[in-house]
């Protein structure tokens, strides 16, 4: 597509220390890195698989339904009328970056909802404005996201990307990336959240790594 304003899997990173000042002193503002795009990293091509065809309709039973007669069924997506649920990718993520975290004797990350609010709002500010920044809504930074959040931080991470379709490919792109690989795989880190905005040039994910206080 011409005139395309960012390239799939664009990653951007920011650690924030937030370690006690000494007393009289002014706290240290936070620490940015925004590494360059991994060169390794390509998306992986569209699947060729195609839901299936819709079936028709059934004809509606003659029988009435008996009296309190339990709940709707859901009705069962093809699974491309839309992005899946949060609570899906949510989970999906946090269990693979769970995986690359077990093999470097790190713990699990637990999510976290404080960290889900923060990480799901900066993704939909990055997709109405179409830009990949650390650099919020009202000109805010991860640490002043988390705090108004409520989450008191001694140690926090953000890596952000743009483009990947699924969990998977957001997770390959950050770990074929050394300095966003580091942050996951900084043993300290005990909660995480996610969030993704979907859109031009999306889908736009935000991670949150975090240590309370």
């Amino acid at each position: 597509m011409k005139n395309r304003v960012l390239v799939p899997a664009v990653v951007a990173l920011v650690t924030l220390a937030g370690a006690a000042p000494a007393a009289g002193l002014a706290p240290p503002p936070p620490w940015y890195y925004e590494p360059a795009q991994p060169a390794a990293w390509k998306p992986a091509p569209a699947p060729s698989w195609r839901p299936p065809a819709a079936r028709p309709a059934e004809k509606p039973s003659q029988q009435a339904p008996a009296q309190g007669g339990g709940t709707e069924r859901p009705t069962k997506g093809t699974g491309s009328s839309g992005p899946a649920p949060q609570a899906d990718y949510r989970s999906t993520l946090v269990r693979l970056l769970n995986d690359e975290r077990a093999a470097a004797d790190c713990p699990a990350l637990r999510p976290h909802p404080k960290l889900n609010k923060a990480a799901q709002a900066h993704s939909a500010y990055m997709a109405r404005a179409q830009n990949l920044s650390h650099t919020g809504e009202g000109g805010t930074d991860p640490g002043g996201r988390l705090a108004a959040a409520g989450y008191d931080f001694g140690r926090a991470g953000e890596n952000i990307v743009a483009g990947p379709a699924d969990p998977a490919a957001a997770v390959r792109a950050w770990m074929n990336s050394s300095k966003h690989r580091t942050s996951i795989l900084t043993c300290q880190y005990r909660h995480a959240g996610a969030g993704r905005a979907t859109g031009r040039n999306g889908p736009w994910w935000t991670l949150l790594l975090a240590a309370p206080r």
